[in-house]
């Protein structure tokens, strides 16, 4: 009989929390500006689009953002409701700042935006954004090889010329440009200026031991835009070994805006 009670006690606060078919309850409807977080950014700002309205008013609006990771979530964050004042309906803006930190072990990022009657009936929107883990690449050539790990994104690496620095090439049927290093904050391709094409990037030194670097190049190939963050380059004590690492970012299509040669 004591389990029956405390099941009952659970069925009650299930429904008093759920206004599923209550005539007073709110409707509300979230979007977002951002569908996808890529972790090659330290972080992400987001604008959630916010629509409720309520028979009998609204008093109240807030928001939360949770973390989710399979089966499990996490409270991460409260979103701040800047514009809201009590009526009839809520439309309004709610901006948001995503960092890498705090989302980097989930799967994908829940907000939650709840709008509350005078009656304390609740009803809550929502809006999901993936986490996108970052892509490594590593380029390496050894005894003076050919250079692998570059053929998927159109690219090819044949030779060192003086001091020596890596000549990397795009095969044929593949474009490569020059990039800015902030381009690779980028979201999207409209958001990169691109410049004319190049024949070739030969800015890693392989001559030396070990150097960073935080060059970004991009490459147009296979109807896809490969965007490269090039970070590190380590060199063999013998020099026989050349290996070049960093990031990568992929775009379907192809850049509306890029000048060809």
């Amino acid at each position: 009989m004591k389990n029956f009670k405390i099941v009952m006690i659970l069925v009650a606060a299930v429904a008093m929390f759920c206004s599923c078919g209550d005539p007073e309850a709110p409707t509300v409807s979230v979007t977002g500006d951002v569908n996808e977080y890529d972790l090659a950014n330290a972080e992400q700002p987001i604008v959630l689009t916010v629509k409720a309205t309520a028979p009998k008013g609204i008093e109240n609006v807030y928001g939360d953002v949770w973390g989710i990771a399979g089966n499990d979530t996490t409270s991460i964050g409260q979103l701040t409701i800047e514009d809201f004042t009590a009526g009839d309906s809520y439309n309004g803006t709610i901006k948001y700042t995503m960092k890498k930190e705090a989302v980097k072990n989930y799967e994908k990022v829940l907000f939650q935006v709840v709008a509350v009657t005078k009656k304390d009936v609740e009803e809550a929107g929502h809006f999901e954004v993936a986490i996108k883990a970052v892509t490594t690449f590593t380029w390496e050539r050894v005894n003076g090889a050919n250079g692998t790990g570059l053929a998927e994104f159109g690219l090819e690496w044949k030779s060192n010329a003086k001091s020596p620095f890596a000549i990397i090439k795009p095969v044929t049927g593949a474009k490569l440009y020059i990039l800015q290093a902030a381009d690779y904050a980028a979201t999207s391709l409209s958001a990169i200026t691109f410049p004319a094409e190049a024949e070739m990037y030969n800015n890693v030194d392989v001559n030396l031991a070990s150097k960073d670097y935080n060059d970004v190049i991009a490459t147009v190939y296979n109807n896809k835009t490969y965007v490269i963050n090039v970070k590190h380059c380590d060199v063999a004590s013998t020099s026989a070994k050349q290996t070049i690492t960093g990031n990568y970012k992929t775009f379907d299509g192809t850049p509306a805006a890029a000048t060809t040669k």
